[in-house]
């Protein structure tokens, strides 16, 4: 059975999490809470708390876009097409089945990706030596080039900070931002675990068709 992390653990994770405003207290209980200092706006006003959700919600949405710019300047590519570049890379070829397994994405979507990358002579579709029926994706110089170009990858920086959480912190944030997508009315929405923006098939912003 899990333990409860240590009083002191907490105050000190809870602190770190908290905001530039904010501080770590404990209640009688001994239980970790955030004692509120109000941030101050541009202006010198304080804020509230509702603003200050929805700026943090923004910069976060504002991230993810910009990185998509960046990555589209850099390399021609959105987010979910250099993942497919990567994962092939990495296991030198492999079939669109696994690659969409591996992503957590439709079939449909992979088969938009890989087509997409195919235009663009990223990818190579080659038959399989051992199944003539299967087909492999293989990537190219010019696939290999793209990836060496794109940026740092965004969700590769939050995968990274999020696995070094402890389990208990990771429940408590994916609690969190399940609360968030509910507020939103976007918990009935069909999401893969990819940080991108707009349909993951699609033509991202700056691609050329």
């Amino acid at each position: 059975m899990a333990r409860n992390p240590p009083r002191r653990a907490v105050l000190r994770r809870v602190g770190a999490l908290a905001p530039g405003g904010t501080k770590a207290v404990s209640n009688r209980s001994g239980v970790a809470v955030v004692a509120n200092r109000r941030r101050r706006g541009p202006l010198g006003e304080e804020m509230d708390r509702t603003d200050e959700s929805l700026i943090a919600l923004r910069r976060i949405l504002r991230s993810t876009e910009l990185y998509g710019r960046k990555l589209a300047k850099a390399a021609g590519l959105t987010a979910a097409q250099v993942r497919v570049l990567q994962i092939v890379a990495e296991e030198g070829e492999s079939t669109p089945k696994a690659i969409a397994a591996r992503m957590g994405v439709s079939q449909p979507t992979m088969s938009s990706l890989i087509d997409r990358l195919e235009k663009k002579r990223m990818v190579e579709r080659h038959p399989s030596r051992l199944d003539r029926r299967q087909t492999n994706i293989v990537i190219t110089p010019a696939g290999t080039a793209a990836c060496e170009r794109a940026p740092d990858a965004l969700q590769q920086r939050y995968v990274n900070q999020f696995e070094a959480m402890e389990p208990w912190e990771q429940a408590m944030f994916v609690s969190v931002l399940e609360r968030v997508a509910a507020m939103l009315d976007a918990s009935h929405i069909d999401a893969s675990p990819i940080l991108d923006i707009g349909e993951l098939g699609g033509q991202g912003e700056g691609e050329q068709g």
